[in-house]
């Protein structure tokens, strides 16, 4: 970042509910997330920015160049895939039967991603947060 700061204005962004942002009820699909980013980008007075995002956060860039093709210039995906359908047929836990892993999730064939799977059990991740930081 400091070397794309010698020549541009750089701007991390705490994506809703990470970080320092808020931590509102609703909107963490990646389309209410890009129109955060598309609020963000009119306050600071621009028309039109390069966007990059990492792991989740190129979910975010890619949905709002998908969104917002006038407001963007380029994009940067890193260590993410565009989505699309084929994140339905991503394994998210081992199967009995289907896989062999051998008790070890990372062994077998396909992606085994299971943090999408944790994060997605509603209040599992708030509620375990808070003992993560206790210790």
């Amino acid at each position: 970042m400091p070397a794309l700061a010698e020549h541009f204005r750089v701007v991390a962004v705490d994506l809703r509910g990470m970080g320092g942002s808020g931590k509102p009820a609703g909107g963490y699909d990646k389309k209410a997330m890009a129109a955060d980013i598309r609020g963000l980008v009119g306050h600071l007075g621009h028309d039109a920015v390069h966007i990059a995002g990492h792991d989740i956060g190129g979910m975010v860039a890619y949905a709002f160049a998908a969104n917002y093709p006038e407001m963007t210039r380029r994009v940067a995906l890193l260590d993410i895939a565009p989505p699309d359908d084929r994140f339905f047929g991503y394994s998210l836990l081992p199967v009995p039967g289907r896989h062999q892993v051998d008790g070890d999730i990372h062994a077998g064939p396909g992606r085994f991603l299971w943090w999408f799977a944790f994060n997605q059990v509603p209040d599992l991740p708030e509620r375990v947060r808070p003992r993560l930081l206790q210790r």
